[in-house]
């Protein structure tokens, strides 16, 4: 089945969930969900848009229930050891080991034998800051200033906790907690700080021009506020 792009853009308008679709072999359709990650229909290859639509209309409550029970954040920051974080929307463990150290494949990070909250704190801070650095200053800010034809001033990395990001006369400042947050969701901050630079308030024209770039950005303004329970 052709132009399941088109599907997606309807499904979106219709629900306001952003879905993957993955054509295969079989008879059926069903969605499967993983953790920061659009819903996936998987359903036959000539399956038509007329039955997904209507599956997925059909089932809309529980595929709700489904992404919000999935992506709830139950992880408190804790600079201690045993604690928890987030980083780069994955939980990490805090445990002891001989220095600090992120180990991303088994989602742990190795702290000194003193557990010093202070120093972990710092760490943490850091790590996050030069994350960002990487992630937005160094590339995905360059790339969606030049989509948007919107390019700040400056662009800095700060530590509030009350925002993610925030434009000010042609400036952008990020926080470093946006760290915490899954790459696609850096992205919509990204763009919501750039949007303002053409934009200043949250009016219909804003959120249109949100909208123009990051067609799913309703799903990531949903994540923030759920990656937000875990700064204390």
């Amino acid at each position: 089945m052709s132009n399941d792009e088109e599907l997606k853009k309807e499904l979106y308008t219709l629900t306001g969930i952003n879905f993957n679709i993955k054509r295969t072999a079989r008879r059926t359709a069903a969605v499967y969900f993983s953790k920061n990650k659009p819903p996936e229909i998987r359903c036959g290859r000539k399956f038509p848009h007329r039955y997904i639509r209507e599956f997925i209309l059909n089932n809309e409550k529980s595929i709700k229930e489904n992404l919000k029970s999935l992506n709830a954040i139950t992880t408190k920051f804790k600079y201690e050891i045993g604690g928890k974080l987030l980083f780069l929307g994955e939980e990490y463990d805090i445990v002891r080991g001989a220095d600090f150290a992120f180990d991303t494949e088994r989602h742990l990070l190795f702290v000194p034998q003193d557990g010093d909250p202070k120093k972990i704190s710092a760490f943490f801070e850091k790590k996050c800051r030069e994350t960002l650095v990487d992630i937005i200053i160094l590339d995905r800010l360059m790339y969606f200033s030049e989509l948007m034809s919107l390019c700040p001033s400056k662009a800095s990395i700060g530590r509030a906790k009350g925002y993610w990001g925030i434009c000010s006369a042609q400036r952008i400042t990020f926080s470093f907690y946006l760290a915490m947050a899954d790459r696609d969701t850096i992205d919509y901050v990204i763009v919501h700080e750039l949007a303002h630079l053409k934009h200043k308030n949250h009016g219909e024209q804003f959120w249109k021009e949100v909208e123009k770039y990051m067609p799913g950005y309703k799903e990531r303004r949903a994540k923030l506020k759920n990656y937000a329970k875990a700064i204390i």
